[in-house]
């Protein structure tokens, strides 16, 4: 393919704004000091690179997924330990995931749709912001486009496409094991999609491959612990969060958080954190279950990050209509499962935390970009009179924030109270 042909010439014009707009956002601010999760994954890094062992500060061995703090040391070693390094790495490869999307859609909308997607993601704050913290997100979005750019590329042959997508959903694992439910939801649903071309076989293939790039990880998991651990040692917390930190925000918690005594061995700990959800459980009634994983749920949607997010409210309403859409146009199935299976495994796992939408934010701007395409073909003069007046809210909600934020609170007192 010609560098002057238009495809090409689009997809660096969708990575030059992609650039330049996450190089500003990054450079114009002073680097964040670690915090949270930021601590763990620069220490296992570190060890990475100072005695060539997988460990944190703490002697803790597989808390973290090894995807992200191999990243880490990789930008360490090439550049020195500091953060602006691994912002401008993360710059780059937030521009790459934009161009993924560009050719994710390239066989699903015609015309300039695919190149409005990725002018959309290059402005897009939940695909801007992941470039600025030392968290895994940015690397995770870059694997979840490629791997779903490769299943959408309908003029390659079926067998490329299920090793490209088998590779990016093993590689997106490797940083964040909870891909697993979305990539195997969507690869689960391709072969009933005749446009898709793709059946069964491809889909084993695809899982095979799966399986693995994870084995390495789950064997040396089964080496040094002498037992399985198919993803890292956090998942009794997780799932111990999920339920008692929206209990604890709406005050239905009925004793104070659990944390483990200072020293408990990350196996112990998880061991203990799956024990204190089956108690938390067992003494919540389900109208407090339900209202705890609602308040989950809502955080999703919750417009603030803590500023208003005008581009996520922006384009909210069209990929929500995309994936009601996706039942008369099939062929955006797997990009709505993926969607919807990504939200229901935050609504469970890890608690009220809006950052979450991160995760799937590439496939959510196909999806926005897809909606906005059909609204276009069977209701453009809706489109005309609905789509500034839309953009026009969300500006002045974005200039004068207060307002909208007290009555999100109000009404969220009114909902879970």
């Amino acid at each position: 393919m010609s560098f002057a042909s238009p495809r090409v010439r689009g997809w660096m014009l969708v990575g030059a704004v992609a650039i330049s707009l996450r190089l500003f956002f990054v450079l114009g601010r002073a680097t964040l000091p670690l915090r949270g999760d930021s601590i763990g994954y620069n220490a296992y890094a570190i060890h990475l690179l100072d005695d060539g062992r997988y460990i944190d500060g703490s002697g803790e061995k597989a808390s973290r997924m090894p995807g992200y703090p191999f990243f880490l040391a990789a930008i360490y070693s090439l550049s020195g330990r500091s953060a602006r390094p691994v912002q401008i790495a993360q710059c780059l490869l937030g521009a790459l995931t934009c161009v993924f999307i560009v050719v994710l859609l390239e066989n699903v909308l015609p015309g300039p749709w695919p190149l409005i997607a990725g002018l959309l993601a290059a402005g897009y704050f939940d695909l801007v912001a992941p470039c600025r913290f030392i968290l895994s997100e940015n690397l995770y979005q870059l694997f979840l486009a490629a791997s779903f750019a490769g299943l959408y590329r309908l003029n390659w042959k079926p067998w490329l496409r299920a090793a490209i997508f088998g590779a990016g959903i093993g590689a997106a694992y490797l940083v964040r094991p909870e891909v697993l439910v979305p990539g195997l939801a969507a690869l689960a649903l391709t072969p009933l999609i005749k446009e898709l071309k793709f059946d069964w076989s491809k889909s084993l293939a695809a899982g095979i491959i799966i399986i693995a790039v994870m084995a390495p990880w789950i064997a040396r998991n089964r080496i040094i612990f002498g037992r399985w651990i198919p993803s890292s040692t956090m998942g009794g917390f997780t799932l111990y969060s999920g339920l008692a930190l929206p209990l604890e925000s709406l005050g239905l918690l009925p004793k104070p958080l659990y944390f483990p005594p200072s020293g408990t061995g990350e196996l112990a700990a998880d061991a203990v954190y799956k024990d204190q959800f089956k108690s938390l459980w067992v003494h919540t009634s389900l109208k407090s279950r339900i209202k705890a994983y609602a308040f989950d749920f809502s955080t999703l949607f919750y417009p603030f990050l803590p500023g208003y997010d005008a581009t996520f409210m922006l384009l909210l309403p069209f990929w929500l209509a995309a994936i009601i859409l996706s039942l008369k146009r099939p062929v955006l199935a797997p990009l709505s499962c993926a969607v919807l299976s990504s939200i229901a495994v935050y609504t469970v796992f890890a608690g009220p935390v809006s950052r979450y939408r991160q995760e799937y934010a590439p496939l959510a701007v196909c999806l926005a970009a897809a909606g906005l395409f059909e609204l276009w073909k069977r209701k453009p003069e809706l489109l005309k009179r609905a789509g500034p007046a839309w953009a026009v809210l969300n500006f002045a909600i974005w200039s004068f924030p207060q307002g909208t934020r007290h009555f999100m609170l109000a009404l969220r007192n009114i909902v879970f109270r």
